[in-house]
């Protein structure tokens, strides 16, 4: 899932979701009204909230995204590594590492993160290789870092 355009739509969905959670309303009917507009398949909504609550059971604390329009360069760590997470999904299997993903991934994740990039229509295939013009924490490391102080959850 390279393809800027493709990261645009999840960091949209993750922004969109986040807010509804934030303002403690359903998230899920705006996402498919998103998607519907998107021209998207259904299932993307459902598989992107799903990735979303996957990855904060896993990782323990709410993901938090950043302020504004989700074409704006400036992205939250937690929604450059969920951009991460699903660009490497394909080649990732529970408990089975790679240098973006070293600790690798539980089944329900690595499962939710296939379906979103399946659904976000990226291509099957193994994972790309590391994008080197991508800011974000280094490829040893878990990509979801503790979000800096001043990146709080909204309205948690």
């Amino acid at each position: 899932m390279h393809s800027v355009f493709l990261d645009t739509i999840l960091v949209r969905m993750f922004r969109l979701w986040a807010h509804k959670r934030a303002a403690r309303t359903l998230a899920l009917p705006a996402m498919s009204a998103l998607s519907q507009r998107l021209g998207l398949p259904l299932p993307a909504a459902m598989a992107c909230a799903s990735l979303f609550e996957l990855v904060e059971g896993q990782i323990g604390r709410p993901l938090v995204a950043a302020a504004g329009d989700a074409d704006a360069a400036a992205r939250s760590p937690d929604e450059r590594a969920i951009v991460l997470l699903v660009e490497n999904a394909s080649g990732l299997g529970p408990a089975t590492g790679s240098v973006m993903v070293p600790h690798g991934l539980p089944g329900a994740v690595c499962w939710a993160a296939r379906v979103v990039r399946e659904t976000l229509g990226a291509e099957a295939g193994p994972p790309l290789p590391p994008q080197p013009a991508r800011a974000g924490p280094p490829p040893s490391a878990c990509p979801f870092v503790p979000p800096p102080r001043d990146m709080v959850p909204l309205g948690l």
